[in-house]
C-alpha cells in the first residue's frame, strides 16, 4: 500500500476482512450455467466453492 494517511479512515474503508469476505461470497455465489450461458444466481451455489473474483465457478451438479 501507499503511504498511511494522516487522518484516520471512514470507519467503513477500515474493516478489510470484513468487506473482503463479503465480497468473496458475492463473488463465488455466480456461475455460469455452461448449457445455457446464463448466470445462476446466488443462492443456488455453495459461496464456498469456487475461486475469487468471479472466476468461473465449477458447478457440483455438473458432473
Amino acid at each position: 500500500m501507499g503511504a498511511q494517511p494522516k487522518r484516520k479512515l471512514h470507519r467503513k474503508y477500515t474493516r478489510r476482512s470484513h468487506l473482503m469476505s463479503k465480497l468473496r461470497t458475492a463473488w463465488n455465489s455466480f456461475t455460469k450455467c455452461p448449457d445455457t450461458g446464463k448466470w445462476k444466481k446466488p443462492h443456488t451455489v455453495s459461496p464456498y466453492t469456487g475461486k475469487y473474483k468471479g472466476k468461473q465457478v465449477v458447478a457440483v451438479n455438473e458432473a
